[in-house]
């Protein structure tokens, strides 16, 4: 939703970081994203709701055009605010934990909505049932073996002569497990013993995921465990080539409203729960549009909201 407001070379970097094709229309773009979440929200059997939405400082001013694509393409809520109050990010938060059902409580703070002229948030939630169920009764302790060489007792689940859920690559072996009436699938990865985690995650090597192998039936073990992650984005987006998007001068944001914006920071949580029966998982991300200037103009004044 954010790259549908960059302009020049903002929107080229972006693409180029989310892999989008650099010569595709906008309305290609927005095209592809509508078939996509379709696509996610047709399965039957699982639960899966996506939701995004658009909080506009009541300071600032937003392009109609883009006010319209997220409410109509994007499907997207879209408020106006006072961001410098408290209970702007109390609203967010609240929006936030509605659409995860409570698993992310909150994601930005007053302090960190203070002064914004916009924030862009979207938030996915997920729970499928596995096609085939762990025997809780076969779950019992059993040593984990860390990335940094320690182990951790965590209750192992185990479930034998699983068919077609094998995978392997130049680097690692994989488990493929499906859920109930659902295209989604959850892969876990065994890295090759002296092979970290981070090494395997390249394209080269996660293409061999997507490879059905020879039939073997696969008799795995694998943890049942909760993983909560918060992170800050703007520098990993900027090692992937997105740096421009951050900076002022620089960026180019005029599409969404004003050549003054620059995203300020990019904030991202996901839970993750597996156990016997199947997952449940969750994720919600805060971009934040800041201004420039800190002293907004006339302008922008006379014309607040969207």
């Amino acid at each position: 939703m954010t790259e549908t407001g960059a302009g020049g070379e903002t929107k080229a970097a972006m693409r180029r970081a989310l892999t989008l094709p650099a010569d595709a229309s906008q309305e290609e773009v927005n095209e592809s994203a509508v078939v996509l979440m379709k696509k996610l929200r047709a399965s039957s059997g699982a639960e899966l709701t996506i939701a995004n939405g658009l909080w506009v400082d009541v300071r600032a001013t937003i392009a109609p055009e883009f006010a319209r694509v997220c409410q109509e393409v994007y499907d997207a809520a879209v408020r106006a605010v006072d961001l410098n109050e408290p209970s702007a990010a109390l609203a967010i938060n609240q929006w936030v934990a509605e659409k995860t059902r409570g698993k992310i409580p909150h994601i930005v703070t007053p302090e960190a909505t203070a002064n914004l002229a916009a924030v862009i948030t979207n938030a996915v939630y997920f729970k499928g049932k596995f096609c085939d169920p762990f025997k809780k009764e076969a779950t019992q302790p059993k040593p984990f073996h860390l990335a940094n060489g320690g182990e951790k007792l965590v209750p192992m689940m185990r479930q034998g002569d699983l068919q077609g859920a094998y995978r392997f690559g130049k680097r690692f072996e994989a488990a493929v497990l499906g859920y109930e009436g659902s295209a989604i699938e959850l892969y876990m990865l065994l890295p090759t013993k002296g092979v970290g985690p981070e090494e395997i995650l390249t394209e080269e090597s996660l293409a061999d995921l997507f490879v059905e192998q020879e039939p073997v039936e696969l008799d795995l073990s694998m943890p049942r465990f909760t993983i909560d992650f918060t992170s800050q984005l703007k520098a990993p987006l900027t090692r992937m080539g997105m740096g421009i998007a951050f900076q002022y001068p620089g960026a180019d944001f005029t599409p969404l409203g004003s050549p003054l914006f620059f995203i300020g920071e990019v904030i991202h949580k996901t839970r993750l729960e597996v156990d016997e029966e199947g997952t449940v998982a969750a994720a919600a991300s805060a971009v934040m549009m800041a201004l420039a200037s800190a002293r907004r103009g006339d302008s922008e004044k006379e014309n607040p909201g969207v």
